[in-house]
């Protein structure tokens, strides 16, 4: 029994000393916090907008629209091939069409806008 535990416990301390060793010799970050932020400081604020919007996207939209907007699934139309002007897009996200839920209870008039903004660089191809 004792060998199992040192064998067991030599295991542990293995996984541990290589699972912290730093293996591709660029810094680690101290917080993957700090890191991210770093990283969000870079974006433009068009570039902050398109991503929250990408975000959104994801979780609202991709299960009919796919994450690239042509899936449609359950009737949802293609959004590359979209010809509505961004008014349009805004009050279909606001107020649903057919199968395609309202979203005016879920997100403010701004990020309704914001995510209709991510919806045209679908069709730009950004």
């Amino acid at each position: 029994m004792d060998m199992k535990r040192s064998v067991c416990g030599g295991l542990l301390a293995f996984t541990m000393l290589f699972g912290c060793i730093n293996v591709d010799n660029k810094p680690a970050a101290a917080d993957g916090k700090a890191k991210a932020s770093a990283e969000e400081k870079k974006l433009s604020p068009e570039e902050e907008k398109l991503a929250k919007g990408q975000e959104m996207f994801e979780t609202a939209c991709k299960l009919c629209h796919g994450s690239d907007g042509t899936l449609g699934l359950n009737g949802a139309k293609d959004l590359t091939k979209s010809e509505l002007t961004k008014e349009e897009k805004i009050n279909v996200i606001t107020n649903g069409r057919n199968a395609m839920a309202a979203y005016k209870n879920v997100y403010s008039p701004e990020e309704i806008e914001t995510l209709a903004t991510y919806v045209e660089s679908l069709k730009n191809g950004k």
